[in-house]
């Protein structure tokens, strides 16, 4: 069978990370977000591939990543879910107004992900600032609105999620707010 790579994307403090983690205790494959991980190596390390200190640095790490995660998951069968991915690093250039390289453009090219996207949209009842996330809920917005892949709907409402062409009632535990994920047409 072959790979089915799906993308959950959106703004910071969206939701996704607390998909992905109920995704992975079901059983599911799935590629944890890297951005975090990055910042939180780099900072323990006095680095300098950090959003806030160099955007370039931090995007080539973020691309090295996602490659990795990519080919980690080639011998999976079935779905993957990733946490962003290959697609988010062009975006995060595009937002940024950072160039585009050959090495990103050949990576979009060559690295396929399913057609259909999960797309987060932003939420300001579970968003928060930490240590690696410095974006106000503004930027969450901005970022969201800045997407355009063809969607799978992800809709939020009084504390739980829906994604759009689900197979059936997925019911998640988070560590905020009790996440229920229904089919779209629930």
């Amino acid at each position: 069978m072959r790979n089915e790579y799906i993308v959950f994307t959106g703004g910071p403090g969206s939701g996704k990370s607390t998909v992905i983690k109920a995704l992975r205790r079901l059983g599911h494959a799935c590629s944890e977000e890297k951005g975090r991980r990055i910042i939180q190596e780099e900072l323990e390390r006095s680095g300098r591939a950090l959003p806030w200190r160099d955007k370039t640095a931090f995007r080539d790490r973020m691309l090295d990543e996602e490659l990795r995660a990519y080919g980690d998951h080639l011998r999976c069968e079935g779905l993957v879910y990733f946490d962003r991915g290959i697609v988010d690093v062009y975006g995060y250039s595009l937002l940024e107004g950072l160039e585009i390289t050959a090495a990103l453009r050949s990576a979009c090219a060559s690295h396929r992900y399913a057609d259909r996207a999960f797309i987060f949209p932003p939420w300001e009842h579970i968003f928060t600032n930490d240590a690696e996330r410095k974006q106000d809920f503004a930027e969450a917005r901005r970022t969201h609105a800045a997407i355009g892949v063809r969607r799978l709907r992800v809709c939020v409402d009084r504390g739980s999620v829906r994604l759009g062409r689900g197979e059936g009632p997925i019911h998640l535990q988070g560590t905020r707010p009790a996440l229920k994920a229904r089919p779209a047409s629930a």
